[in-house]
């Protein structure tokens, strides 16, 4: 009798909760239930992560905020953060703003639309939930989605004596009001979801001033300048925790003539923007550069758009290491598929290039931190594309440049080990049981395949020994699961690792085993109907050549 009344009593406070949560919504969730993230720090040219270098595989998705107004919309913003995690993508950069127009979040200077804003502050709540972290950038130097333009319009709109040109934007001291008290806005929003301020959010990578900024109407780079330094004062004074950044392209100005052959012509001279003057700010955490090649030097063939964003790529990594000391990141890069006879594996070649610039570069310790990749889409979303936009997964050749990339940055990213907090992390957010055991070195290892279909489990055996192997031999010899040894198909009487792969995901456990020089034994367990990621497969095989099948 008690039993039951107890039930009753349960299933009446559930149904009560229920209610409230339908009826008045918006219930701010404890950040104690929420995904547990640190902030990203620099040290010098390298961003850290909870005392490890962290470095950068991500994509952009300008459309998240917009895509998330509306309940019916939200899908595929969680879907695309969703894949973007199984890729093992670790930042999405998206806009944090849109001025005027449908959908606007600033309606007019300081007026902002609710309904929008909850539409980020649920980005946010799905980015951790993804363990996907997000740079906000807070304008557009383009005239899409409002832009600085727009912050021009207002102010013409209410009587301000201003010019034509829309580069008054960074010289009209009431435009540069109106961007500040967006930027606090912004800054101090306190999340409708889970009441944490955006400047206390964990999940924001960084933030960033200004797509793409142009100031064509003063060449010198002197009025960019000013206006980078007063605004990246400004949002220091209001969030140290977070990183900031500037978007820039990556042209060099009249500053520093000594690049100029660096340039994609000579037209970038006359932008107002130089790399290096406008990074080299002390409140600038780390530069930011764009890599278009077929874009900004349409007339010459692929293999020379190749050549171009290798040096193009090379230059700007030797920059940061050299001259700024700071982190560089690709922001954007891409190749048109409106180029006379793209092919898509055309683009898989831009890709790896860039992506080997930056593991070359993360490997010897240096500036490159990273690349990120303009644009992703999730399906039917044509309307939101452009000439570099795909929907990766439709394209296996991509797909796999990208998934390997994530692998072997994160394999330099955690060193030789894979802590216990990261693995349950890791597998918590994939609803993957972990356990933590002490065993004896001599514990049993599976001999054969009998034992195996027996018991439902694979263990795979790790060699220590192998976590000592020289740098140079570490390109494709490590992986998520094997960060710290190699592993292999020893001890087990299988056949190859794809085999041992392929049965774990169709209905045995998988138990993976990690031999620490202390002697601990960390101990995962996949329980049957959890497939392995799919980024630690697709490194498991780029690692074991029999695998690729899989």
């Amino acid at each position: 009798m008690y039993e039951g009344t107890r039930l009753y009593t349960v299933l009446g406070v559930a149904s009560c909760i229920v209610f409230v949560y339908l009826n008045l919504g918006h219930v701010h969730i404890s950040p104690l239930w929420q995904t547990q993230m640190s902030f990203v720090e620099r040290n010098g040219s390298q961003f850290v992560l909870d005392g490890k270098t962290m470095y950068v595989n991500g994509w952009n998705s300008y459309w998240l905020m917009d895509q998330s107004v509306e309940d019916s919309a939200r899908h595929k913003t969680i879907t695309m953060l969703k894949r973007g995690a199984q890729m093992g993508l670790n930042v999405v950069r998206t806009w944090a703003f849109n001025d005027g127009g449908y959908n606007a979040l600033q309606i007019s200077p300081g007026i902002f639309d609710e309904r929008v804003f909850r539409a980020l502050d649920f980005v946010i709540v799905e980015s951790r939930r993804n363990r996907i972290r997000l740079i906000f950038s807070l304008v557009n130097n383009l005239n899409a989605y409002g832009g600085k333009s727009q912050y021009v319009q207002w102010a013409y709109a209410a009587g301000i004596d201003i010019r034509s040109s829309n580069d008054s934007f960074f010289y009209n001291p009431t435009i540069r009001g109106y961007y500040r008290d967006y930027v606090k806005t912004i800054l101090t929003r306190k999340n409708s979801i889970t009441g944490v301020e955006y400047r206390n959010e964990p999940a924001i990578f960084a933030w960033e001033l200004i797509n793409e900024p142009r100031c064509i109407s003063d060449p010198s780079g002197h009025t960019l300048q000013v206006w980078i330094e007063e605004m990246a004062k400004f949002v220091k004074s209001l969030d140290n925790k977070h990183l900031l950044t500037v978007g820039l392209e990556g042209f060099y100005g009249q500053i520093t003539p000594d690049k100029f052959e660096v340039n994609p012509g000579y037209w970038a001279v006359s932008l107002g923007s130089d790399f290096i003057h406008n990074s080299q700010l002390e409140d600038i955490d780390f530069a930011s550069v764009h890599a278009y090649p077929d874009s900004w030097i349409p007339d010459v063939e692929l293999e020379d758009h190749l050549k171009y964003i290798s040096k193009w790529a090379t230059s700007h990594i030797d920059d940061g290491e050299h001259t700024l000391k700071k982190p560089v990141l690709f922001t954007e890069f891409g190749l048109s598929s409106h180029h006379k006879g793209f092919e898509p594996n055309h683009r898989d070649l831009l890709f790896k290039i860039m992506y080997d610039k930056i593991y070359e570069s993360a490997r010897k310790g240096g500036a490159g931190a990273g690349a990120m990749v303009w644009q992703f889409l999730a399906e039917g979303m044509e309307e939101y594309g452009d000439r570099f936009a795909l929907v990766p997964w439709q394209f296996p050749s991509t797909y796999k440049l990208i998934v390997e990339q994530s692998c072997r940055l994160l394999t330099l990213s955690e060193g030789a080990f894979i802590r216990e907090r990261e693995l349950k992390s890791m597998f918590n957010t994939l609803n993957i049981s972990f356990e933590s055991e002490e065993l004896s070195r001599s514990a049993p290892v599976v001999k054969n395949f009998d034992q195996i279909k027996r018991k439902k489990i694979v263990q795979i055996k790790i060699d220590t020994a192998m976590a000592k192997r020289d740098e140079k031999e570490s390109t494709t010899e490590s992986c998520i699961t094997s960060k710290f040894a190699d592993i292999r198909d020893i001890d087990l009487g299988l056949d190859p690792l794809s085999e041992l792969i392929e049965r774990s995901r169709v209905g045995k456990t998988f138990l993976m085993r990690a031999v620490k020089s202390s002697g601990i034994i960390r101990v995962a367990t996949f329980p049957y109907t959890t497939q392995l990621p799919e980024f630690i497969m697709e490194c498991a095989r780029s690692y074991h050549p029999s695998s690729r099948s899989v």
